[in-house]
């Protein structure tokens, strides 16, 4: 039963994004990568970019074979792109429709809808680069289990 609620709010999570979905800039490839380092894997991706209808800016890294996926949600592509220090929040369905000034969704392809263990992660933009230097625990939402995972670094240019 637990495996179909997730597959359910997966799905659901999926449909918000591409409902509030606009358009991917520059049809979404920026032609730069990143590297992330997830529960001690290593993983190198390709970015893209796409800003949805509210605003809301989506950066993706991700690696094909075999595939894992690393996303933050930004407010606006302006306040991405001047870069500073975000807050990780909370990320499930009604903040991914509006992420406020400052904050960023983290998800990754085990875990898209989670909160931070501890709410004072933070990462570091800085000239179109993605910076996480010590570890992030994001907790699933939709696990009674309470399982987590860690991003334990990321360099993703964008």
């Amino acid at each position: 039963m637990k495996t179909i609620k997730k597959i359910t709010l997966i799905a659901l999570f999926i449909c918000t994004i591409f409902a509030i979905s606009c358009k991917k800039d520059n049809n979404g490839n920026t032609g730069k990568t990143g590297i992330y380092t997830i529960d001690d894997v290593t993983y190198n991706g390709n970015t893209s970019v796409q800003t949805f209808s509210n605003g809301n800016y989506s950066i993706l890294c991700e690696q094909k074979s075999p595939y894992k996926l690393l996303q933050f949600v930004f407010h606006s592509k302006e306040e991405a792109e001047a870069g500073g220090e975000f807050t990780v929040i909370k990320n499930s369905i009604a903040t991914i429709s509006n992420v406020p000034s400052g904050k960023v969704l983290i998800g990754t392809d085990y875990i898209l809808l989670s909160k931070p263990v501890n709410s004072n992660y933070k990462i570091v933009v800085n000239g179109n680069k993605i910076l996480i230097n010590s570890n992030i625990k994001l907790l699933d939402l939709d696990d009674d289990t309470n399982d987590n995972t860690t991003i334990n670094s990321a360099d993703i240019n964008f």
